[in-house]
């Protein structure tokens, strides 16, 4: 069993690819026959990835079963629905990175910190919003932080 990531990391981080790395090393000893994902995005979130992967599995006799899409792919049907639900994953992720981001930026217009607030301060409610205010016991950690070396 390869362990599954979190959907928000990409393919291009190390810690996926350090399972994809591991499942196609085993695929290559034969330590498997089929490999199964919940479904097909789950795979890779690009097409061009779930084909290499994909193509590689099967130059090395190993099915390929997606358990919430079960389509096959030795037909000229199994093979469009794997594109189209392929192409789809990645249109889902492309489009929700780009409506994050118009999120982060239409906070970022209003004043308001993205993420998690940052050391040496902390969350409080404000009307109806949390915003970071200075952690009275850090704030002075961070004040010497940004001072002149040379008082």
């Amino acid at each position: 069993m390869f362990n599954p990531v979190p959907t928000n990391v990409e393919l291009t981080q190390p810690l996926l690819l350090v399972g994809i790395n591991a499942m196609r090393e085993g695929a290559r000893r034969g330590e498997f026959k089929v490999l199964y994902v919940h479904k097909v995005d789950r795979l890779a979130r690009r097409l061009e990835w779930s084909l290499e992967i994909v193509h590689e599995l099967q130059s090395l006799e190993i099915s390929f079963k997606a358990v919430e899409q079960p389509f096959d792919l030795s037909t000229p049907e199994g093979k469009l629905l794997f594109h189209l639900v392929s192409s789809l994953g990645e249109f889902y992720s492309d489009n929700l990175s780009k409506e994050t981001n118009k999120g982060k930026l239409e906070r970022s217009t209003q004043g308001f910190h993205n993420g998690a607030v940052p050391w040496g301060y902390i969350s409080k409610l404000q009307g109806n919003r949390k915003v970071g205010v200075p952690d009275p016991e850090k704030a002075p950690v961070v004040v010497e932080l940004f001072e002149p070396v040379d008082r």
